[in-house]
């Protein structure tokens, strides 16, 4: 049945097989502007790949458009697959492995003098899972960094200063491996340089370099206390003015409690609500704008 089977040309795989087919990624409303991204490249991707060996017929276009597009596991790497109770691709994954050829492609045949090599066992095994992720990270030294929870779905670190009395950055791995920042619980924007940089993802990049590489960069100021910010500023839980065509959000961060002082003492910036909040060594003269 349509759908049933890889869509490679020439591959006879199904489900029937016993192996693993994966649906061609699509992008759903709740993504992020950088998931929507990958998932657009991917599929891009998955279907020159496909239609290199195979002409666009009817069915073939009415497949695509309903989405009804597999690929079986035999077309990726190892590293490529999460094993779980049911197997899934890393974010991104293109296959590599064991594709159709035009007559053109295929390589002439040359006899080769066979060399017996000693493969290099790798320091660090692949990242396949959150599992493997957590593993890893508790052989590490990430200090000041905390783990402050591990399961099936993410894991949290937070780093905290000695001001306040809510972290200064938090990480969070999702189970696909993938990284958001918070910095004093503000979510740093997809657009971010330390997203861009460092794909989103721990499997491209070592998470003590990862976290390091947090530490050293600029925190954005905020906006000038000046009159005109603070009487446009509103709190994150209030709903916008539709009059205003700025948004500007009044950062507050708890301290430290101070027994000495006789009341709650907090840390205030003014943002805009796109504020990219981390800043990188290299833009460290950009600042917060409306």
């Amino acid at each position: 049945m349509p759908g049933a089977n890889c869509a490679f040309y020439g591959c006879s795989t199904s489900r029937s097989h016993k192996l693993s087919l994966f649906k061609i990624p699509t992008i759903g409303a709740a993504d992020t502007d950088y998931t929507k991204s990958v998932k657009r490249k991917t599929r891009e991707e998955w279907l020159r790949l496909i239609q290199r060996t195979r002409v666009l017929t009817p069915e073939l276009k009415a497949r695509i458009e309903a989405n009804n597009i597999y690929i079986c596991e035999l077309h990726f790497k190892a590293e490529c697959i999460l094993d779980g109770k049911r197997k899934t691709l890393v974010a991104g994954s293109i296959p590599t492995e064991n594709l159709p050829q035009k007559k053109y492609d295929a390589p002439k045949q040359e006899r080769r003098v066979l060399e017996r090599k000693q493969l290099e066992v790798p320091k660090t095994p692949p990242l396949l899972d959150i599992n493997t992720f957590t593993e890893q990270l508790q052989r590490k030294e990430i200090e000041p960094w905390k783990i402050v929870k591990s399961n099936n779905d993410e894991v949290r670190l937070e780093y905290y200063d000695d001001v306040h009395s809510i972290p200064k950055y938090t990480v969070i791995v999702n189970s696909a491996l993938e990284f958001s920042v918070f910095v004093f619980n503000w979510l740093v924007p997809d657009q971010n340089f330390v997203y861009v940089e460092n794909k989103r993802s721990v499997i491209h990049v070592d998470i003590v370099g990862l976290l390091k590489y947090i530490e050293s960069s600029k925190l954005c100021e905020g906006l000038e206390e000046d009159t005109d910010v603070k009487s446009v500023a509103v709190d994150p839980t209030e709903k916008p003015n539709p009059t205003i065509q700025t948004l500007i959000v009044r950062h507050s961060v708890p301290k430290v409690i101070d027994p000495e002082e006789p009341h709650f003492q907090v840390s205030i910036r003014y943002r805009s609500v796109g504020c990219d909040t981390l800043t990188s060594s290299e833009h460290s003269n950009s600042s917060c704008k409306p």
